[in-house]
């Protein structure tokens, strides 16, 4: 079965259009194509699972909204803070995973691009002396460098505590993937320049990685993904500066929108449980529209979903501190009785 056909068979019994109407008339479902590679701000710079739709959020926000703050209680990756401020429009989030809040507060802080350019060259000048490292073995299919050249390119390298490392990476993958956060700690830039950065890194480990890159609901490496393997090339200065080359021209698109819109809209971004930071903060009295995507019950496991990247951006140091971690979400498979309430 094709991709047209699947798209087709999707699009049965649903109203195609380009954008929801305001009014819904009762009972009808609707169909809107993607994007298909259209820019829209910085929305695409992280695959985050089970993500939600700018398309819907923009509907809500035309429909809904009149004054004040757009508050989005299970932010996942900022998707109604990108689009309230390209709006001209406060925003609040709330997370409770790490990488939802470091993501969303890139997202949504807009960086002057020609600038954002000009560091992105710093960066690339500073790396350059190690590009070609590996370029050797990138070229063989499955390639690898043994563990004794490993041991010895390792020293004093950001490598992080990931139990079993080699099974999630390639070990010049885990040399390259180090060199370049090291560098970007480093190198003389501006702070929100180097989120930037770290955000596009962040988003590429998944894809240099040993794991299956599709699965939304964890993280695996399947015995399909153990096969392609063997004959995978991979790249990872490559991946990462095309990944940046492409942020930074999204970057552009909400720049330009957040001039048009206002230069002091706030988004404002808090990190922990939904219950305890809405009992305790004042500045929810503004709120007059809640937007939001609640968790995949069951169906996402968002802490192991976000495994490797937490450890590569160091928001978890150990297995103890990932399990603890995990317990505090709502969305994952399963659910202790103490977590109940």
């Amino acid at each position: 079965m094709t991709q047209k056909t699947i798209r087709n068979l999707s699009k049965r019994g649903h109203k195609t259009v380009k954008q929801l109407p305001k009014a819904p008339e009762q009972g009808a479902s609707y169909w809107i194509d993607s994007p298909n590679g259209k820019r829209e701000f910085t929305h695409p710079l992280f695959k985050f699972p089970a993500k939600f739709h700018p398309p819907i959020v923009r509907w809500a926000i035309d429909t809904f909204y009149e004054d004040g703050v757009i508050l989005d209680p299970f932010m996942g990756s900022g998707t109604v803070q990108v689009e309230a401020l390209a709006k001209g429009i406060d925003s609040i989030g709330i997370d409770v995973d790490p990488i939802a809040i470091y993501i969303s507060k890139v997202k949504s802080t807009p960086i002057e691009p020609e600038t954002l350019k000009k560091e992105f060259e710093v960066l690339k000048r500073a790396l350059s002396n190690k590009i070609e490292l590996h370029s050797k073995v990138e070229k063989i299919e499955g390639g690898d460098i043994s563990v004794r050249k490993f041991n010895v390119e390792k020293n004093r390298l950001p490598i992080p505590p990931i139990p079993n490392i080699p099974h999630w990476f390639r070990l010049y993958v885990i040399i390259d993937l180090a060199q370049i956060l090291k560098t970007i700690d480093s190198v003389k830039i501006r702070n929100k320049s180097r989120d930037f950065f770290k955000a596009c890194f962040a988003s590429i480990i998944r894809r240099v990685s040993n794991a299956e890159p599709g699965t939304v609901s964890g993280l695996e490496v399947t015995s399909i993904q153990s096969k392609k393997n063997k004959t995978r090339k991979i790249s990872v200065y490559k991946t990462f500066f095309s990944k940046v080359e492409s942020e930074i021209q999204n970057m552009a698109e909400l720049w330009k929108a957040s001039k048009k819109s206002a230069d002091n809209v706030s988004v404002n971004i808090f990190s922990g449980n939904v219950n305890d930071i809405l009992k305790k903060k004042k500045s929810f009295e503004d709120v007059s529209l809640i937007i939001t995507s609640p968790p995949y019950c069951r169906a996402v496991e968002y802490s192991r979903r976000h495994y490797l990247e937490m450890y590569w951006l160091k928001f978890v140091k150990s297995q103890d501190e990932q399990v603890s971690l995990t317990h505090t979400y709502i969305g994952r498979k399963l659910v202790r009785r103490l977590d109940w309430d």
